[in-house]
């Protein structure tokens, strides 16, 4: 068998701060772009273990910048006002990766079939949907801007905006809809 040639590319994020400043490995990254900010949505760092814990903190607080150095992506990032869930999982010998998910309603960190049906399903929406109805549905909430993709480095994360109520009516237009 061949050895494996693909390459997953790594850039990094740099903390910036008056006092300090600290820089992590980054694979993966979404940012939104809202009243001409860009804060940081969905981010998977890897680092030394006082690097990770900085970070960690400075997204919790603070009015810290983060500076992108990814292949495409180089940007300045702040941190989502509502804060994030954070997963941290050490690597080896001095080594952490955190995930960082902003705590915001409808935030899909990875675009596919089976994320957009459990947010539909979710207490949210009212709304019944069949699963096979997805394809249709990825498309038509996209088009009428209901479901927007992030600015992101390797990864597919997207906003779900839309309400019931934005969900009926999309139904409803396409009525009489296929079952089965």
């Amino acid at each position: 068998m061949p050895p494996d040639t693909t390459q997953t590319a790594i850039g990094s994020i740099e903390l910036v701060s008056r006092d300090s400043s600290f820089s992590l490995r980054c694979s993966a990254l979404a940012y939104d772009q809202v009243d001409g900010q860009r804060p940081l949505m969905v981010a998977s760092l890897a680092g030394s273990h006082t690097s990770v814990k900085a970070f960690r903190a400075a997204l919790s607080t603070g009015t810290t910048r983060f500076r992108t150095n990814l292949p495409g992506h180089r940007t300045e990032l702040r941190r989502w006002p509502n804060g994030y869930q954070f997963h941290a999982h050490r690597l080896g010998f001095q080594t952490w990766q955190l995930l960082a998910i902003a705590n915001r309603t409808g935030l899909i960190p990875t675009l596919d079939d089976a994320a957009l049906w459990a947010e539909l399903r979710s207490e949210r929406f009212t709304t019944p949907v069949i699963r096979d109805w997805l394809p249709w549905l990825n498309e038509e909430l996209q088009q009428r801007q209901k479901l927007t993709l992030l600015p992101n480095f390797q990864c597919d994360a997207a906003v779900l905006s839309a309400s019931s109520e934005d969900l009926d009516k999309i139904l409803a237009d396409r009525a009489p809809l296929p079952i089965g």
